[in-house]
């Protein structure tokens, strides 16, 4: 969770005016923060914040890595998080169905793990590292317009270990998959 920590003293010695960026920061939270007395301190602001993790678009996209198929993959502490690229979700269309893998095969880098079908095209899935399927998005049965809606969030499509992970070095950062697309256009 991200702390703010603020006291900030206005020449009367009113600590009430810190309250504003915080305010503008949390609006849904504001009135909670600020009584007739002021901010009530850093234990009530950390209470009343939102428990998310505060980051912007690029943030996220700098820790994704691509391959030409557009696949992206995201790891954390060891785990692999597996999806289409905003680009491959906007060729396909609207998904009507997922054919993912079952946790526990292992899969090899580039091995085809799975398809997507649209309306409009099937696209088959290529995974981008080593390592063994842990789990399924399993929303994606029930809706798997999630793909087209929240390619980079809700719409993952498996979780894996990464076997190999000198294989991230091999995949593409934001900038390289950017220029990659660029280079489809010509």
């Amino acid at each position: 969770m991200t702390h703010i920590h603020t006291h900030t003293l206005s020449e009367d010695g009113d600590e009430s005016s810190a309250a504003e960026p915080l305010c503008k920061l949390f609006p849904q939270t504001s009135s909670a923060l600020v009584g007739s007395a002021g901010l009530r301190g850093p234990a009530a602001v950390e209470e009343q914040l939102p428990s998310r993790t505060l980051s912007t678009t690029p943030a996220l996209f700098t820790a994704l890595k691509f391959t030409d198929k557009h696949e992206w993959v995201r790891v954390e502490s060891g785990v692999g998080t597996v999806g289409i690229s905003n680009y491959a979700q906007e060729a396909l269309g609207d998904v009507v169905y997922c054919g993912l893998p079952e946790v526990g095969q292992r899969l090899e880098q580039l091995e085809e793990f799975g398809a997507l079908e649209s309306v409009k095209a099937a696209s088959e899935l290529y995974s981008p590292l080593a390592g063994e399927v842990t789990e399924i998005n399993t929303e994606l049965t029930e809706n798997p317009g999630l793909v087209n809606k929240a390619c980079y969030a809700e719409g993952w499509l498996i979780k894996m270990t990464i076997e190999k992970p000198e294989e991230l070095e091999g995949l593409m950062d934001q900038a390289a998959y950017d220029k990659f697309l660029k280079s489809l256009e010509e």
